[in-house]
This record gives C-alpha cells, structure tokens and sequence, in this order.
C-alpha cells in the first residue's frame, strides 16, 4: 500500500542548524554529483570515488545509510548495496538542497544521527514568468550528462569515472481554487556501461600483460569488470490546503514511491559470479517500508546442493524487509522574545529476514534465525532560540533518539564452520544523545545601502551508545586481555561466550564539531564563508 502522510508544513525559511544551497549556488558549482555540491557545506562530506554512483553522504562524522537519509521531492532515495554509494540524482534537475545537520528534526525517525538532506527539483513557476491565470502549469525536463574520466593531481585518469546517464523529469501542478494545490511528479535517470563492481573504491581493474596476451586487450579489461545496468525512478502525488483567510491551517498530504535497480553481469567465460540486485522504498512520515532482495549466480558452486547450484542470496546482503509506523507532535510556544519548542516521536520497527536459497546459510544448528525482531522506543527533542538584540539570536537544541538494526546488520549470516556465523538478533537499538548550540547574527546596511550580512557559529555535540559494529578480531574481554599481556589471545579465550553473530554492539562514542557561516547578500552580489573544525 502506497503511505499517505499528512502533516503541518512550516513557513519555507532557513533553520538555525541547517544549511541550504539555492538555485545561484547549485548552478555555480557545477558539480558532476549531489555529493560534490554538499562538499561546500560545513559538516557535510562526501565518500568513496568519482565514478558513477560511487559517494556517500557524510554529516557530522556519520556516513552511514541509516545516519543520512536523502529525500527527493518527498520520496527517499537512499540505497545500500555492498560497496556501492548511497545516491544517483542528477544535480542538473534540482533547484534546492536543504542539509539538517544532527538529529533534531522530529520527522527523521530510526536514524538520521548525522542529519537528514532534503532535494528538490525545479518547477514550472522557477522557469515562468508570472501570470495572472495560474489555474495549470507543468514541466517536462531532459538532461543528458556525458562525461569523461576525472583527472587525478598528477595527471593520471581515475579510470571508469566518466559516465554517461539520461534522467527525465515531469511536473504537473493543478490550482483548483485559493489555497489548493495538486501536484504530481516523475523522475527517472539510468545509465549503462562497463565499470568496477565496487564502485566506491580507488582501486583500478587492471588487466595483467599475460591476460592481454591471452584474452585480447578489450575481452582481458572486460574480464575485471561488470555490465552494469542502472536505474533510479520515483512518484510522488500531493495535495495542499493553505488558505490566506486561515493562518492557522496548513495542510499537506504525500503519496510517494521509490525504486533504484542495479543489475550486474560479467562475461560468460570469467569465473565467479554475477548479482542480481534490487532495492525499493516507500516512504511516509507516518509509515515507511523498505525491502531489499538480491540473487546471486555463483558458477563456481553450480553443482554443490548446499548452494543451491548456485543460486541464492549472497550472505552479506540478505533479503528481508523493515517496516516503521510512527507518529509525532511538535508544539511552539512563545514568550516574548523567547521560543520554546518541544516535540515527541513513537517509532514501532519490525524486521523480518527472507530465508537463504542456500541451505548453507540457512542451517538453524548455525544460528540462521531469519524470524521477525521488533523494536519501539521514544525520541523526544527540544529546540529552543532567544533574540537577545534585534540582530543577535541564540538557539539550543537537545535530542534523544534511536535506531534500530538494518536488514544487512540483523540477518547478515556465515557458514557454520566460521567464528561468528549467525544472525544477529541479540543486537539493541543503538542510542544518540545530541546537543547543538549556537548564536546568528544580523547585520543591515553595513557597507551599503540594501546590503546584509549574516553570521553563524554554532557547536554539535553528539554522545552515541551501543553502536552497531561488525563483530572481528577480538570477540570477549578475556581475549583482549591475553592479546594485551602476550600477544596471544583467540577465540578459544572466551570459551564460547561471545556474540556468535557478524555484528553486535560496542561501547559508547562521542563527535564534537564547531562551524563558522558567513553570508553577504547585496542587490548586485553576493558571497559566503563556510569553515568546520571536528
């Protein structure tokens, strides 16, 4: 069932925390990827390599999936794959991009440590001049991105970084009468080519001299790489109430959904394997579903039962589901120049594991437990700003929130014969404490008339506990302790009372970060200052 969310909508103004990149500075940058564009914001980084769909979102030190979850027009675009990036939008089609950094933002549930970024995608009335009759407007947009391999310092190509990727867009906004809006939205991008299977990686497949001699130079490069066939597309449907008679009602209801397909072949004569993967979404502030299948054809085990001839889900990217049903409340209260803002979140999570092909991986001697786990927990937050003069403002926000284990984390699995074989459904929410404060300050006319300059600073603070961690190396205290002393500390130290699951929760962790923001806006100019320091 497609989620339906209903909600209240703020007035469209930059947030204290937040980080916004218009129009003027996404055309400016000229950026080849959504992650080279917020590499200009303090806090946020990138990840991984220039190739196609190879980055990450980093914010605040967070850089997982479930740390930065990414919106396009209401839909969530985030995806996980084994070495692969988080995100494939076409900076081409965006008109703004908004950067919540920690998790202050009650709509972001089960997650969102770092922050949460927010795409949005250009209108018509971005392209249109104004009209008196504004009864229908849409957009039908085409790019096409054709670029060759990123130059390293040196001079050296980072090889199979060039991509080649369509997108479309459609909008179609319908204005009924004052105050009501109905708007539908399409997007669609691909691309095709031959390209590393870890995209991520600086790594470059490059083929021996004997494999050359061989193969021939184009089958012995092709040999080291995979066909990868990618697509990324989401729809989305929402209604407006905003009525000018009414300042008190601001109604906002979205339906959305959200596939990126990737699908990876090798050349029939290599030895190995080729995946079949996909990843889908749905998304709703108040109901989200997130299902990942994968298939893998192992042609090295095409006649072993126990692999199920070679067919099954690879171990470290299990199938399975994870769906969340939440609710919140936000409130403002103001008492002369100071307001108050406190707001609760509920989430229930439940993940449910798809069994194994594979009886290999899908032995209960083993630990292979696919049942369901479901976890429920409170987030509650409170956000508070005091304007001391008409041009200084200080805010404070303070956060308590949870996440619960991610498909990949709750039923990644090993043969039996290995150390940690099992699932893990012993794992417990990992847990953040986050304060942020601040003060901006607001300056008028300062070298001219009509000019204005704006200064930030502001300090993150985040404690995180029981942090999901893949479980290696050192599995108990007992072991840890023998590694210190002599060097010799196993497995065999603990005497099997340990995690027997790939990941399990370690200790505590904490991130500070101090930012400086500068803007200057004149009617002829303008630039920004942005500095970190973590």
């Amino acid at each position: 069932m497609t989620p339906i969310v209903v909600e209240a909508v703020k007035k469209d103004t930059i947030q204290f925390g937040q980080s916004v990149l218009n129009q003027k500075a996404i055309d400016r940058y000229q950026a080849n990827n959504v992650a080279q564009l917020l590499d200009h914001m303090p806090s946020v980084g990138s990840a991984g390599s220039p190739r196609p769909g190879g980055q990450t979102i980093n914010i605040l030190g967070m850089g997982g999936v479930a740390d930065v979850p990414i919106t396009l027009d209401d839909s969530v675009k985030t995806f996980d794959k084994y070495r692969q990036g988080s995100v494939f939008i076409e900076p081409e089609i965006l008109k703004k991009i908004t950067v919540d950094k920690g998790p202050h933002n009650v709509e972001v549930g089960n997650g969102g440590f770092g922050g949460k970024v927010t795409l949005e995608t250009k209108d018509a009335t971005d392209l249109l001049d104004e009209a008196d009759n504004g009864l229908v407007d849409g957009l039908f947009y085409y790019t096409n991105r054709d670029s060759g391999n990123v130059k390293r310092p040196d001079g050296s190509e980072f090889l199979y970084s060039g991509q080649e990727q369509e997108t479309y867009l459609a909008k179609l906004n319908f204005y009924p009468a004052d105050g009501h809006k109905i708007s539908l939205n399409a997007m669609r991008s691909g691309h095709e080519g031959w390209e590393p299977f870890a995209a991520m990686r600086d790594q470059d497949a490059v083929p021996t001299e004997a494999d050359i001699a061989k193969y021939g130079y184009d089958e012995a490069w092709k040999r080291r790489l995979v066909d990868r066939d990618q697509e990324d597309t989401s729809y989305s449907a929402s209604y407006e109430f905003n009525p000018d008679a009414n300042p008190y009602l601001n109604l906002k209801a979205v339906a959305s959904y959200s596939k990126t397909y990737q699908h990876d072949l090798r050349l029939p004569s290599v030895t190995g394997s080729a995946a079949l993967l996909g990843n889908e979404s749905w998304i709703g502030a108040q109901y989200q579903k997130m299902e990942q299948n994968s298939l893998i054809y192992d042609k090295n085990n095409v006649k072993k039962p126990d692999y199920n001839f070679g067919y099954y889900e690879p171990n470290y990217m299990p199938a399975g589901d994870q769906q969340m049903l939440s609710a919140f409340i936000e409130d403002q209260y103001q008492i002369n120049n100071l307001i108050i803002t406190p707001s609760l979140r509920y989430d229930h999570i439940e993940n449910n594991g798809k069994p194994n092909r594979a009886s290999r991986f899908n032995d209960p001697a083993a630990g292979h437990d696919y049942s369901s786990k479901t976890y429920t927990g409170w987030s509650p937050r409170l956000a508070i700003s005091w304007k001391q003069t008409d041009y200084m403002t200080w805010f404070a926000n303070v956060s308590k929130t949870w996440r619960a284990p991610r498909v990949d984390e709750q039923y990644y699995v090993q043969s039996a014969a290995t150390t940690v074989p099992s699932t893990s459904r012993y794992l417990v929410p990992e847990k953040m404490l986050a304060i942020r404060v601040g003060n901006e300050m607001n300056f008028d006319d300062v070298f001219s008339n009509e000019d204005h300059l704006q200064v930030r600073l502001t300090y993150h603070h985040n404690r995180g506990g029981d942090e999901i961690f893949r479980n290696r190396s050192t599995f108990c205290q007992a072991q840890a302790e023998n590694n210190a002393n002599n060097g010799s500390g196993s497995v065999a130290d603990c005497k099997g009372n340990y995690d027997h699951g790939f990941y399990r929760n370690v200790t505590d962790y904490t991130i500070k970060a101090y930012e400086a923001e500068a803007f200057y806006n004149q009617p002829t100019c303008h630039s920004d200052f942005r500095g970190e320091c973590a």
